[in-house]
Parts: structure tokens; C-alpha cells; sequence
């Protein structure tokens, strides 16, 4: 829907792209869309994924990448597993959860897609490491979810004006406007 168009647009266009949402708007799907987009339009690209725990990494997001990889129309290729899809030596996109900074250091490509999901319960180390990833021109940053908090990184990040923000309400989404 509109709004889920915006986000791709925006994540195309902007170094950060912030997004806020109720839930049942398609966030993580969106999510899934746009690493798929990502990596398979950069060829030599790299797409990191991370949310507050692995089950969350593997059994939402990467859930939905699996979904759109398989049900795409043309076959997309790669070696997909559980939470990685790899197209070739420097060219794949993975999902981890970490507590750990020093886990994000060596990611670094030309083009380079960084998604947090339920980017309000990400630790700040984790917040505080991510710039060290997003060095190239291409680089890309997606931090998607509920505000939750209304403290922290994710928070901070719609007062900051140099970031791409879009926010959906729950009276936006097809889930109500189909009813009304």
C-alpha cells in the first residue's frame, strides 16, 4: 500500500530512513521487501539485519524474506538459508542479534543496507556501533517499529533533521480505511 511504497522510496533517497507504526502495517514485510530490493539491485552489495533477539531475527524478519524469495515471480537464486542469503563471495545479506558492538566491525561494501527491526528495543551499543558501517556513499539505514519507547535511539532519530522520517497510523493502514 502507499505508505509501504514510501518507505522503499524513501530507504532509495535518503542515508537514514526512520519509520514509526502501529502494528499490523506491513512494517517488517516491508523490511523484508526492501533487503531483497537492496541486494539483488547492488550487485557485490551487503544487507545487515538485526532486532532485539535472534528469535525475532529468524522467525519474523528473515521469515518474510524467505516468503518473498520463494514466492518471487522470477527465481532470485542465491544460497538461502535460515537467516542468510548469500549470491556470491561479498554479495549476501544476513540477520543476527547481538549485545555485542564488536560483532558489526568488517561490514563495510560499496553498497550497504543496515535494517534495524523493532528498532526501539535495540541496545544503544548496538545504536552507537552502526555508524562504523555506514561509511560508503551508498550506504542505507532502515530502523523500523512501535514506538515503544519514548526514550533512546529510535526515539532520538525524529528529532534529528537530517533523517528521512514517515510515520503510520493505525487509521491509516488498509486494515481500517478498507472498513470505513
Amino acid at each position: 500500500w502507499s505508505r509501504q511504497k514510501d518507505i522503499l522510496e524513501s530507504i532509495r533517497d535518503n542515508f537514514r530512513t526512520y519509520v514509526r507504526s502501529c502494528h499490523g502495517a506491513g512494517k517488517t514485510y516491508t523490511a523484508a521487501e526492501a533487503a531483497l530490493w537492496f541486494l539483488l539491485a547492488h550487485p557485490g552489495s551487503r544487507v545487515i539485519t538485526t532486532a532485539p533477539t535472534f528469535r525475532q531475527v529468524q522467525k519474523v524478519l528473515w521469515q518474510e524474506i524467505r516468503k518473498a524469495h520463494k514466492a518471487a515471480t522470477i527465481p532470485l537464486g542465491g544460497n538461502l538459508t535460515l537467516n542468510e542469503l548469500k549470491l556470491d563471495d561479498g554479495w549476501f545479506a544476513f540477520g543476527f542479534s547481538t549485545d555485542d558492538p564488536d560483532s558489526l566491525q568488517g561490514q563495510h561494501a560499496e553498497y550497504i543496507l543496515v535494517i534495524f527491526d523493532e528498532a526501539s528495543g535495540i541496545a544503544p551499543s548496538i545504536w552507537e556501533a552502526i555508524d562504523a558501517l555506514l561509511t560508503s556513499q551508498h550506504a542505507r539505514f532502515l530502523a523500523i517499529g512501535n514506538p515503544t519507547d519514548p526514550l533512546g535511539d529510535f526515539c532520538d532519530g525524529f528529532k534529528d533533521p537530517t533523517v528521512s522520517k514517515i510515520s503510520i497510523s493505525a487509521f491509516d493502514t488498509p486494515n481500517f480505511t478498507h472498513f470505513n
